[in-house]
Parts: C-alpha cells; sequence; structure tokens
C-alpha cells in the first residue's frame, strides 16, 4: 500500500497528488512512468512521473480526470492510501547537453548552483552534511536589525524547496560516494570554518563560535566577551546587548579601519547605542572561567575582562584542502570550487561564483 502525502487540485479536471514510494522517488529519472493500481480490483494504469523527492521519499504524480480509474483515483484523499505504485519505468529522456552534476554543499552559493543548473536542464544531486540548507547565512541573518538578510535567506530556502533536485541531507560526502555515481560534473560549496586563536583556555566549555550563540545553538549568560571586531563579532554583540546581555568587544587594531572589517558606519553607531564596549589593541592571552585575559598592545598592562561567555569572532578561512579531495571524482574541467570555500567573503561573491561556474556547463 502506498500513502498519498499530498493532494492539490490544478483546476477543475487535473489534480496532482504526491505518493509515498521512496524506492521510486529515488530512482526515477526525467521521462520515466510509474503504473498504479487504486485497489485491489481496479485497473493499472500509466502515469508520467511529474517530479520527485528522494528526502522525502515521494514522487509526483498529475493525471486529468477522464474515466473511471481516475475518478476513483480522485476520490481518495491526503492520508488514504492506493494498492500498488510500481516503477520507475520506460527510458529516461536524454536532454541534449544535459550532465550528471553533483553539488557538495547547502549554502548560498551551493542552492545558487543547484537552482541555475537545474533551470538548465542538467540532472542535479546536492548533498548537506547537515539536516538543514543555509550555510553561514543562517547566523549572519540570526540579528533582528538584518531584515534584508533575512529576507533573502527566507527567499533562498522558498527557491531551494521547490527545485526539483535531489537533495541528500545527513551526508558528508565521501570521494567514494561521487566515483560511485559518475558525476559530468561537480560543483563544491562547502564553504568555511571558524579560525581558532591558539590562546590558552580556548577549549574551555563557555568558549563558543559567535553566531551560535545568536541562532541558540550554543549558551550564553549575562556577560559576554566577544574576542573579534569585525562583521561577525560586532553583529553578535549588537544582537546579544538588544537581548539584555552586557557585552565587551576586544579587538587587536587600536583604530577601527572600516575597509578592512566592513563593518560600515551605521553598525558601528548602533553599538554604541546599545551599550556594546569596544577594546580597541587589546589581545587576549588567556581565557579563565572568570573572564578573558588580555594584554594591551601599546602599553604591556594586562587586564581581565569579566564574562561568563566567550565568543570567538576572528574570522573564517576556507575549506579548500576539504573541497580539492574530490578534484579526480569528475573530468578536471568539470570541477569548481565556489563560494567560501573559494575565499568568497561575501554573499554577492558566493552568487556570482555559481552561476559562473555553471554556466560553462
Amino acid at each position: 500500500m502506498y500513502k498519498i502525502t499530498s493532494k492539490k487540485p490544478l483546476n477543475a479536471t487535473v489534480t496532482q497528488m504526491e505518493i509515498e514510494a521512496p524506492l521510486v522517488a529515488r530512482k526515477a529519472k526525467p521521462g520515466q512512468f510509474i503504473i498504479l493500481r487504486v485497489d485491489e480490483e481496479g485497473e493499472r494504469i500509466p502515469l508520467t512521473v511529474a517530479g520527485t523527492d528522494p528526502e522525502k521519499g515521494t514522487v509526483k504524480i498529475i493525471f486529468q480526470i477522464v474515466g473511471a480509474t481516475t475518478e476513483k483515483l480522485n476520490r481518495k484523499n491526503e492520508g488514504d492510501f492506493i494498492q500498488d505504485f510500481v516503477g520507475p519505468l520506460g527510458n529516461a529522456t536524454e536532454l541534449p547537453g544535459a550532465k550528471k552534476v553533483a553539488v557538495v554543499g547547502g549554502g548560498v552559493a551551493g542552492i545558487t548552483a543547484m537552482t541555475t543548473l537545474v533551470e538548465r536542464g542538467h540532472d542535479v544531486t546536492l548533498y548537506e552534511k547537515t539536516d538543514h540548507l543555509g550555510g553561514n547565512v543562517l547566523g549572519a541573518a540570526a540579528p533582528p536589525f538584518k531584515i534584508d538578510c533575512r529576507d533573502y535567506l527566507d527567499w533562498l530556502l522558498r527557491q531551494a524547496e521547490k527545485c526539483p533536485a535531489r537533495k541528500i541531507m545527513n551526508t558528508d560526502v565521501t570521494k567514494e560516494i561521487l566515483d560511485a555515481e559518475h558525476y559530468d560534473a561537480i560543483v563544491i560549496a562547502v564553504g568555511s570554518e571558524p579560525i581558532i586563536p591558539k590562546v590558552p583556555g580556548i577549549d574551555k566549555p563557555h568558549v563558543h563560535w559567535a553566531p551560535d550563540a545568536e541562532t541558540g545553538s550554543a549558551p550564553c549568560g549575562d556577560n559576554v566577551v566577544v574576542i573579534g571586531g569585525a562583521t561577525v563579532g560586532t553583529e553578535a554583540a549588537i544582537d546579544l546587548a538588544m537581548r539584555g546581555k552586557h557585552c565587551t568587544v576586544l579587538m587587536r587594531s587600536r583604530d577601527e579601519d572600516h575597509s578592512y572589517s566592513i563593518v560600515e558606519a551605521d553598525v558601528l553607531d548602533l553599538s554604541a547605542k546599545q551599550g556594546v564596549v569596544r577594546m580597541g589593541g587589546w589581545v587576549p592571552i588567556g581565557i579563565r572561567p572568570t573572564g578573558v585575559l588580555a594584554r594591551c598592545a601599546a602599553t604591556g598592562e594586562e587586564r581581565e575582562f569579566p564574562a561568563d561567555t566567550v565568543l570567538i569572532a576572528t574570522g573564517l578561512k576556507p575549506r579548500r584542502a576539504e573541497a580539492l579531495r574530490f578534484a579526480h571524482c569528475c573530468p578536471e574541467t568539470n570541477f569548481f570550487i565556489i563560494g567560501d570555500a573559494a575565499g568568497g567573503r561575501d554573499i554577492r561573491s558566493a552568487v556570482f561564483q555559481a552561476f559562473e561556474a555553471v554556466r560553462s556547463l
């Protein structure tokens, strides 16, 4: 028995259904069809596969109500079952120039590459090692004052949800997985990872990556010291100050350099209005249970800044070594590294690199 997971009338005589059939969903290709039987007494009818969602294990069918069997099928509702659902059958459609492409990583660059490749007619599979899409933009969009970023992320995730590419979540891709699929092209968008300063005590349990405190995936006390005063650290401090936390930002540079830190004047103004204390020229030399010990670069003075939570915001480094592990899993001319993994600094560059990579396929 196969469960109807959704039903949607497209007009008075055409209905769309999604059927729970995991084996069919994983194997079906464009142009193939299934044969179904509504109940034990019913006749078997063929229907074209209109789409699949391998992650949910569902197959989309669209049918016109033109006879007894389709009328009987249309009387079924979401949550009901049909007797048989066999497939995929037939030969997949060979699209001229279409390639089998893997996209590794579900952040901004990966999602953009996936949707663009599908629009161009390619057979695309996206791999994501977590249970969600969005990458580093999830943390970037967390502060309440980042409305534009939040709107963009919501739009991007809607586009990803609508995209008919296969999306394989909770999968840490290996060379063996990619080799087994014989991809024509591979787009690597594995992002970046935090730069962790070599400071004694950095591994203590009250030390976290700053965006994790904003998204709620890491606990945060009332007295916070942020190590790093560029965009990530500044926005995290503002966000937490808005929640009533006392925030101090420690920066190696004594003078603010907006062109380097990418912190615009209005963000610094907001930081000041929220009471964030910014200490320039103080270098962390140790993290204690009660705070951060830092040294003034100008005078050599040492001082402990009280904290029950220490947040790290000292930058990101590309996961380039991880990306290069897959360099020989497809023809070298069709292997691309994009986004933060290629050293991209922001959303705009990630999107641009994704378009530039896929337009040559």
